[in-house]
């Protein structure tokens, strides 16, 4: 999980969505000499006023699911309709 205080929507989006390439881009040897690659889901989503640690976290979580269903390696923010 990475907060981002004082943070609005779409800079929450642009922050996951380089991170999310930043981890694709990535090249680490193996023992076998072969260069590792891996891939990241994530899930966005904002603080609300009636929020508590569990809901902020579950909305997150169902995003980040939602992201690993349609394809992986890619951004997907929290569900508008709450």
């Amino acid at each position: 999980m990475v907060l981002l205080p004082e943070t609005d929507g779409p800079a929450a989006l642009l922050i996951a969505e380089r991170l999310c390439a930043a981890f694709a881009d990535a090249r680490t040897p193996s023992p076998v000499g072969e260069a590792i690659s891996c891939t990241v889901s994530i899930g966005v989503a904002l603080c609300r006023a009636d929020d508590n640690e569990m809901s902020l976290m579950r909305r997150a979580d169902e995003a980040c699911y939602r992201a690993k269903r349609a394809g992986k390696n890619q951004v997907v923010p929290e569900d508008s309709g709450g």
